[in-house]
């Protein structure tokens, strides 16, 4: 139905993203690494830490029809990171490392 993450800390989620182009909607933590998923409407967050909030979440999205829509905005919005629009970011990156030094 959905996935849930209630990371405390996080490097880089692809396991949302992962779950995200599965088009499921996810519950996360309310962690900054994770803001993208509320900005792209792709599923809720909860305050991390705490069960009660947690569990609204939890209720609101296996009840809720909104779950099918946030996972629809969320297979779409991963479709935007391939791979090589990845190493061309990078890429970019560090030339502008080595050009600045």
């Amino acid at each position: 139905m959905f996935c849930v993450f209630p990371s405390r800390h996080e490097v880089q989620p692809i396991s949302v993203l992962e779950a995200m182009a599965c088009e499921k909607a996810v519950i996360v933590s309310d962690i900054p690494e994770f803001s993208y998923i509320t900005k792209n409407e792709a599923g809720l967050s909860f305050k991390s830490g705490d069960v009660a909030s947690l569990n609204k979440c939890l209720k609101e999205l296996t009840v809720s029809n909104k779950r099918q829509e946030m996972g629809k905005r969320g297979k779409n919005w991963v479709k935007e990171f391939t791979w090589d629009r990845i190493a061309s970011t990078y890429e970019n990156f560090v030339k502008c490392v080595i050009e600045s030094s």
